[in-house]
């Protein structure tokens, strides 16, 4: 039974975006940008989650300290992407930070990559993985499909998150966030 007064929350439709999609998201790609920005409201609108916004931002003013035009372009995403309003950021919930801890209680680091397909240091890639949990943690509670480009670590994540909580939806991985 619900409480009095409250509501399930509004169905979300659309699909959750990756790291690698959503670090896209630039004026120099015009075509990609003004793709994502006409599915607003469609089944395929871009959605973006805090974790990716955290990695794109920290890519960007990481690289910033070597290249000056990341520097620009860091300031352009986080006041038109992160802050602008155009793209819909979904923020962890209680219920997917339990869903996430329980995963990665089960899985404290990713899976091992074969030797020499690994660039990042130690410490990045147990952020990464955090990440990439939270993600699909996000994606699995809101029941949103989820643009990746990084199965190797997403499918492991997937099957995690269908031990720890096997009432929610599967979580679907796409190819294509624009279809």
């Amino acid at each position: 039974a619900r409480a009095r007064g409250v509501s399930a929350p509004p169905a979300i439709a659309g699909v959750l975006w990756d790291t690698m999609f959503a670090s896209q998201l630039q004026p120099t790609r015009r075509e990609l940008l003004d793709a994502a920005l006409l599915a607003r409201g469609t089944d395929l609108e871009p959605l973006l989650s805090a974790p990716v916004v955290a990695e794109v931002v920290y890519g960007l003013r990481l690289q910033a300290a070597r290249a000056p035009e990341f520097a620009t372009l860091a300031v352009w995403w986080e006041g038109h992407i992160a802050a602008g309003g155009e793209f819909r950021v979904l923020l962890p919930s209680r219920h997917t930070l339990i869903v996430a801890a329980r995963a990665r209680a089960l899985q404290p680091a990713s899976p091992a990559k074969p030797a020499g397909r690994e660039s990042r240091a130690k410490p990045e890639r147990r952020v990464s993985w955090v990440r990439d949990i939270e993600l699909g943690a996000i994606a699995a509670t809101h029941g949103l499909p989820l643009a990746t480009r990084n199965r190797s670590d997403l499918e492991p994540i997937a099957g995690l998150i269908a031990r720890v909580a096997p009432t929610l939806p599967a979580l679907v991985l796409l190819d294509d966030p624009l279809g």
